[in-house]
């Protein structure tokens, strides 16, 4: 298996190959069949443990900019306690988009989260699946 590459275990089961860089997307993106139905401290709890194991499966002198995503996150749910279900699914398709490399368009990032993200082509597609 090529250096850049790592398998995603869950719950025991085989789920992907994925490539180092985009893990962490890879593996917040496995909830958006359930996003619908998971509550703000659930999506909340899903991220933290995404960057959990991708901590677990890179080499931080490598990857200082996945490094800097995961202390950002972190950063801020320690500092968002109250969290509204609508702008967590919001955030939760930014962190997607973001990991992937594909930043959300302007005026609809990280700290821009409101009622706007709907218009924004990316969030739309990645929403309907």
């Amino acid at each position: 298996m090529s250096q850049d590459m790592v398998e995603i275990f869950v719950n025991n089961k085989h789920y992907a190959k994925v490539d180092r860089k985009g893990a962490l997307g890879d593996i917040v993106n496995l909830c958006m069949p359930y996003l619908e139905f998971m509550s703000a401290y659930a999506m909340r709890d899903w991220i933290l443990e995404a960057c959990n194991l991708v901590e677990e499966t890179l080499e931080w002198k490598a990857n200082s900019t996945i490094n800097k995503k995961i202390r950002y996150l972190r950063e801020y749910f320690s500092k968002h306690t109250e969290l509204d279900r609508e702008r967590m699914q919001q955030f939760t398709i930014n962190v997607i988009l973001s990991a992937n490399g594909l930043g959300t368009l302007r005026g609809f990032g990280f700290g821009e989260i409101g009622s706007n993200y709907q218009r924004n082509p990316e969030v739309i597609s990645i929403h309907n699946g």
